[in-house]
């Protein structure tokens, strides 16, 4: 049947309809009734009211979010959490509709959610708006869309995760919820972007905030996915035993709480396959994760450590001297820390100056020449220091 020349009457009951009937069955049924006329529409090249549904739609599901919930927990009015899921059910139903051709048949929409996000700016009002309307609705409609859309989409990640670990904490959040949603679809390129792109942003070098954001869109990841994140588990104890010490409250606890998530999942993640659309790089990296993990539980043997310059004196490390290195070395390698507990008389103080002058030696081959910081009673400085002197000279500890 032929659509009628004039249809803004239909349109405007079918939106009314989605934004007002507390109904899920009749918001379901105007959806798939909104997405067929966009179809339609479309087909006979009528594209201003196209372009105007799905504005609208972009706009009322954003809007009636914010008013409904906020940080993921509902505390708005009863009216706006019915336009929310109705709007939000309009465009999935646009996934459903137009399948793999949903970006190149709406090009609006696809300029909607890709330009925020691959060119955010804070500077305005409209500005702030248009990014936060990209998060919402790319959020809304990826569990809808076809396999050619995600491949679109999935080209987001790299900017989705700096947008997640921003200064600002607000859209640092609505990112962060974003980037789970999309992950949890997609995982292959979701964990992919995870480990490859947000892990680093936790690094020290980074602002309080970043790192806190950062930290907490690991977190949202880590609880969206659940036990589907246990082929993947490996790969993050580390980061978050670093930054379980972070100078920051708010990243510790974020971490911690990460880390026992990842912690109730090491049991399964021993003995789980690979998952079949892991990468090959991603699959060595999972082993080398899990040799840590044995080192680090003492169920494989750590690695012999084998100091780069010579120890003066004529030293010979003992057995539980050389236990102790390799032990101290492999702390140092994955930025942990440790805590030296001997009696006094077993060398504490050599195996501290032996992980010192390997690590400067380790430095200086990438061209870094860092000095080493040693804090102690006020009383033994010149123990340190003539220890320092007979066993590593002035070559490896002091310049």
């Amino acid at each position: 049947k032929p659509l009628p020349k004039l249809i803004s009457t239909y349109i405007k009951a079918l939106m009314n309809s989605l934004r007002t009937l507390d109904s899920v069955q009749l918001q379901s049924k105007s959806a798939s009734s909104i997405a067929c006329l966009v179809r339609r529409l479309g087909e006979r090249k009528t594209l201003k009211p196209v372009t105007l549904v799905i504005k609208n739609l972009c706009k009322f599901v954003t809007e009636s979010r914010e008013k409904a919930w906020e940080g993921g927990e509902p505390h708005g009015t009863d009216s706006a959490k019915v336009e929310h899921i109705g709007t939000g059910m309009a465009l999935k139903a646009l996934g459903r509709e137009f399948g793999d051709d949903l970006f190149s048949s709406l090009p609006w929409l696809w300029n909607t959610v890709s330009n925020p996000i691959l060119a955010p700016a804070m500077d305005s009002p409209e500005n702030i708006v248009a990014l936060t309307t990209a998060l919402v609705v790319l959020r809304v409609i990826v569990p809808e869309i076809s396999a050619e859309p995600r491949r679109k989409v999935a080209s987001l990640f790299p900017a989705l995760v700096d947008l997640s670990a921003m200064e600002d904490e607000s859209m640092g959040s609505e990112a962060g919820l974003c980037l789970a949603e999309l992950v949890f679809r997609m995982q292959k390129e979701g964990m992919n972007a995870v480990v490859r792109n947000l892990v680093p942003l936790l690094g020290q070098d980074r602002g309080a905030v970043s790192r806190r954001n950062a930290a907490k869109a690991l977190r949202r990841v880590v609880k969206r996915l659940d036990t589907s994140l246990v082929p993947y588990a490996a790969f993050l104890i580390v980061p978050m035993m670093v930054r379980m010490v972070d100078q920051d409250q708010e990243v510790r606890d974020a971490s911690a709480g990460v880390f026992g998530t990842l912690v109730r999942m090491m049991p399964l993640e021993e003995g789980s396959p690979d998952d079949p659309d892991m990468s090959e790089s991603m699959k060595e990296e999972r082993q080398e994760a899990r040799e840590f993990l044995g080192q680090l539980l003492g169920s494989r043997p750590r690695k012999h450590y084998q100091m780069p310059v010579p120890i003066g004196d004529d030293v010979q490390l003992r057995h539980y001297q050389q236990e102790c290195l390799d032990w101290l070395f492999f702390l140092n390698r994955y930025g942990l820390h440790g805590a030296l507990c001997d009696d006094m008389g077993l060398g504490k103080t050599l195996m501290t100056l032996c992980v010192m002058a390997g690590n400067n030696h380790l430095l200086g081959s990438k061209g870094l020449n860092k000095p080493s910081l040693v804090i102690c009673p006020s009383t033994i400085v010149g123990h340190w220091n003539q220890e320092a002197l007979r066993f590593f000279g002035k070559t490896s500890l002091q310049k």
